[in-house]
């Protein structure tokens, strides 16, 4: 897997457990998450298998089609902006990971399979609908948007003249130089056999962790923690 997950981190201040700390997911299919999908003569179904890092609970939230909350469970993005069958994503291993005592955790999936970088300029529609989940999620019991997990960048690795997997990867890792972007190399994760394109459920989970650790390490690096 020789993508980047990205992680932009919005806001630095410190966030007591009285607030609900909001995760925005977006990207392409590997952020909504292929885990355990499977093709069976043409038909695409999911196990239906959940790994325990992966597992509900009732303080973690997400932010349903009509834009109301609810217990978060796998599999995170189905039914939210779109048809297609999704499994195990990165979302629940790495609310699971971060979630204390006390605290909620709301998850917005926002990511769409199959989406260039163009279809998320400003002004798409893919843009403009996560702007409007973000809404709808601070409108609904409060909270504070705490950052953006982003997984994107297979569809933009091919083009008529020639793959473009190398400069894609390269601009993803030059981004982590940015002002509150934080970079998960996703290279070493293990595809799905059937496509060597989507993660497996186990490296999903992984890949979660991952993230996880990185919202940790910079929560530690306050006084005050971030949740």
């Amino acid at each position: 897997m020789e993508q980047a997950a990205l992680f932009f981190l919005f806001t630095l201040f410190a966030c007591t457990s009285a607030y609900k700390s909001i995760f925005l997911l977006g990207g392409q299919s590997n952020m909504v998450g292929e885990g355990g999908v499977n093709n069976i003569n043409g038909t695409f179904v999911w196990d239906g298998i959940i790994p325990p890092d992966c597992r509900s609970n009732h303080r973690i939230l997400r932010l349903n089609n009509d834009s109301l909350w609810e217990v978060a469970r796998e599999p995170l993005h189905q039914g939210i902006g779109q048809t297609l069958v999704s499994g195990i994503g990165p979302g629940m291993p790495f609310a699971n990971s971060i979630l204390k005592p006390g605290e909620t955790i709301g998850l917005v999936p926002c990511a769409v399979a199959g989406t260039p970088i163009v279809d998320w300029m400003r002004g798409t529609r893919n843009y403009n609908r996560t702007l409007s989940r973000a809404r709808a999620a601070l409108s609904i019991g409060g909270g504070v948007i705490r950052a953006l997990l982003w997984y994107q960048g297979e569809a933009d690795t091919y083009n008529p003249g020639g793959p473009l997997k190398n400069v894609v990867r390269e601009a993803q890792l030059k981004s982590a130089g940015t002002a509150n972007v934080y970079c998960v190399d996703a290279k070493k994760m293990n595809p799905k056999l059937q496509d060597y394109i989507h993660l497996n459920a186990q490296s999903q989970v992984k890949l979660g962790k991952e993230l996880a650790k990185v919202f940790l390490n910079i929560s530690a690096s306050f006084s005050i923690p971030l949740i």
